[in-house]
């Protein structure tokens, strides 16, 4: 599913380059659980922003489901980031005026996609994920464990190949964090391929694969 060959992020400050990731070798198979974890400024972040292309290397190559990424225009990532990629974060990035039903819409209307359709989808996957009687809420109107599953089927409307979650429980007390993996998990079991970023150790026991990085290179997998 993914592969990444001798892959470096360089950032410029002051004058001068910073490697945020140095010659990282990955692969990532089809209906992986992976947590990615190190301390903090070990390049975490970083590589999760370059397996969702929301940023591209410096130098090596990055492949996605057998297609290079490299040199990729903009527009295409957008495409790829819209129909194979989901994404999950810390802080949920709802749309606080928005309902539940509406935010779970947000992919699908980049998309062109009709609202009938647009509405239907949203409301399954709401349904997907335990909050099929919370479609008109707000975020305002529900709890941090109810708002990332919100964030969660906004992620999956779309029927991506891969989910992407940054710190998704880093906000979250444990009772909804514990509901939280246990949604990545069915999900997993699904035959989706999970990506997620943590800090909490005690989550590592859920993925099937664990990569630890420190000062930007891989130093376990």
């Amino acid at each position: 599913m993914i592969t990444l060959l001798d892959v470096n992020k360089l950032y410029e400050k002051e004058g001068e380059f910073l490697a945020a990731l140095y010659d990282v070798n990955l692969q990532i198979d089809r209906g992986d659980f992976v947590a990615i974890t190190g301390p903090s400024g070990s390049g975490k972040s970083t590589l999760l922003t370059i397996l969702g292309c929301l940023d591209t290397p410096s130098s090596g190559q990055y492949i996605l489901d057998g297609h290079s990424i490299d040199n990729t225009p903009e527009v295409e990532l957008a495409r790829i980031r819209n129909k194979q990629i989901g994404f999950v974060f810390q802080s949920f990035n709802l749309i606080p005026t928005y309902t539940a039903l509406r935010n779970v819409e947000l992919p699908m209307l980049y998309a062109g996609m009709p609202a009938d359709l647009r509405t239907k989808r949203a409301a399954l996957a709401l349904n997907a994920v335990g909050l099929g009687e919370r479609l008109a809420h707000l975020p305002a109107e529900m709890s941090g464990g109810q708002q990332q599953r919100v964030a969660i089927a906004r992620a999956i409307v779309n029927n991506p190949n891969v989910i992407i979650a940054d710190e998704p429980t880093g906000s979250l007390d444990d009772e909804s964090t514990a509901e939280i993996m246990e949604l990545f998990s069915q999900l997993h079991q699904s035959g989706r391929t999970i990506i997620f970023v943590t800090h909490n150790l005690s989550l590592l026991s859920y993925a099937s694969k664990v990569i630890r990085l420190s000062g930007g290179k891989i130093v376990n997998e």
